[in-house]
């Protein structure tokens, strides 16, 4: 649990300061740091609830359901599916990325164990 608390704050803070392309790399670093169990989809939780924070973050000063609900207008879609695909993307995007790191370090842990 203090994981996933740890890597929602990075990927919120990542994204606040760097942009969104701290999504994947913090969702690395979750893979690195924590690689036994599973790391992607520790990392995508994460990285769904970070963007979340943001998104409630912003709708205290912003009228967020506004926005969602325009925007879906013009794709043809109710607002709530552009909010929900707005957490999806980072959950998936984090996934890869702790999937990937995760798979990496007990790949080279196994190299690195073998005669």
């Amino acid at each position: 649990m203090k994981a996933l608390g740890v890597g929602t704050v990075l990927i919120a803070v990542g994204t606040w300061a760097v942009g969104w392309w701290a999504v994947p790399v913090v969702g690395a670093l979750i893979g690195v740091i924590w690689p036994d169990g599973r790391p992607a989809l520790l990392a995508g939780t994460a990285g769904g609830l970070g963007w979340a924070l943001l998104l409630m973050w912003g709708s205290a000063s912003g009228p967020v359901g506004d926005l969602a609900g325009t925007v879906g207008g013009v794709m043809g879609l109710p607002g709530f599916a552009v909010l929900l695909v707005t957490v999806l993307f980072p959950a998936l995007l984090a996934g890869a990325g702790g999937a990937l790191a995760g798979a990496l370090r007990r790949e080279r842990a196994a190299r690195a164990g073998s005669p």
